[in-house]
């Protein structure tokens, strides 16, 4: 293939989406740059400078976001982060430009590419966590957990493809994984069984010693989507049924065993009135939020707090400055209009439904899943998920434009 300004493009892209889990030094932050300013090149070098309705609508709500979070930071300077604002900044100027590569170009050409993309990181990422498994003897490690220090055997060593915090290691493959199947079930890449089942076992068994209960939430949903659509709709109604209601009593019997076992809860989670948290992240999740609903009063709901204002909010309370939950976040940050324009953002990506229920299921719960207990809201991992998203919307509804169809 000629290596035209095109190619070039797709590669900045896929460069991109790769550093996230080049784990030494955030080496993204750079490359996200310069594929920013690459995209506005390549773009206002393009002879037609048409561009898709609902490419342009993204690209316009992301950068009012950056544009309110500006407004924002500047406005409450005392009590926001300014790390986290050009975290805000960097990241979804990425997601503005790979709107607009997306957008212009003919992404079909490039299929190979983005399918190596995502079978690279995730045997990269098996690799990795299998290294570790044997050099520091951790085959039992999922069996033995009895509270989250235990689950952080994992991170022992030099980490070079991951992540050093390995709840965000395991919500990155996570993410991968569930992205790369869908593209699968969808025929986008047509892989071989042998494939796809070596894969399969190479993603469980990476989320499986991660041993992170947010990438492992984000695995069991989706496989739970797709053997839904893989076999239980293709079932006569009255066996659907029958699975239903099989799959309801299955949860009736092992789901407070599930709770204990996956989960690592117990009933002291919803004692309010204990103090601490014994060192379990779920527990100190609880904490967060309840210590936010009783506290309601203490911030501003409409027009913003600042960047970052949970770092004061929890201030001699928590020694935690993000509440795990994205939405929570942004609306305490940025005010109803951040909240708003966020959620119409996603809602634009993920709200597929009329195009295809199967999409939304597969890519779009799984993600929202893990928006409600792990990220800021303003991070890379957002942004390069929502973005290859979309990529799979375009080859697979033709989302951007119509002389695709195939």
């Amino acid at each position: 293939m000629e290596l035209d300004k095109h190619s070039i493009w797709i590669g900045g892209f896929i460069l991109s989406c790769f550093s996230l889990f080049v784990a030494l030094v955030p080496i993204y932050v750079p490359i996200f740059w310069i594929f920013t300013v690459m995209s506005l090149w390549f773009f206002l070098s393009e002879k037609s400078k048409v561009i898709d309705t609902r490419a342009l609508v993204l690209i316009v709500l992301a950068l009012s976001f950056m544009g309110l979070a500006s407004f924002i930071f500047f406005k409450y300077r005392e009590q926001s982060s300014f790390s986290i604002y050009f975290k805000i900044l960097t990241n979804y100027s990425f997601f503005a430009a790979a709107v607009l590569m997306l957008a212009v170009v003919r992404l079909r050409t490039y299929l190979k590419w983005f399918e190596a993309l995502f079978i690279t990181v995730l045997v990269l990422s098996f690799l990795q966590v299998l290294g570790k498994v044997i050099w520091f003897n951790l085959w039992m490690l999922p069996f033995s957990i009895e509270d989250s220090s235990d689950a952080f055997a994992i991170s022992q060593g030099i980490i070079l493809f991951g992540n050093a915090q390995k709840n965000i290691w395991a919500t990155k493959i996570a993410f991968f994984g569930s992205l790369y199947f869908s593209a699968c079930y969808f025929r986008i890449f047509r892989c071989s069984s042998m494939l796809w089942h070596f894969l399969i076992a190479m993603w469980v068994f990476t989320l499986f010693y991660i041993a992170s209960r947010t990438g492992q939430v984000v695995m069991v949903l989706f496989f739970l989507g797709l053997f839904w659509y893989s076999v239980i709709k293709k079932l006569p109604w009255y066996w659907r049924f029958l699975m239903v209601f099989a799959f309801g009593i299955f949860l009736w019997l092992f789901v407070p065993w599930f709770i204990e076992r996956l989960l690592r809860l117990d009933e002291s989670v919803f004692d309010v009135a204990a103090q601490g948290h014994g060192g379990d992240g779920f527990k100190a999740r609880i904490k967060l939020w309840i210590y936010l609903l009783t506290h309601l009063s203490d911030f501003n709901h409409f027009r913003g707090n600042g960047v970052m204002f949970l770092d004061h909010f929890f201030e001699g309370v928590f020694y935690e400055s993000n509440i795990h939950n994205v939405f929570a976040t942004i609306w305490i940050d940025l005010g109803l209009l951040g909240f708003l324009l966020f959620l119409t953002l996603s809602a634009r990506v993920l709200g597929l439904v009329g195009a295809s229920s199967s999409f939304f299921v597969l890519v779009g719960i799984p993600f929202l899943a893990s928006l409600m207990v792990q990220y800021l809201g303003y991070d890379n991992d957002l942004v390069v998920y929502l973005s290859l998203a979309l990529l799979l919307a375009d080859l697979h509804f033709n989302y951007f434009r119509k002389q695709e169809l195939v």
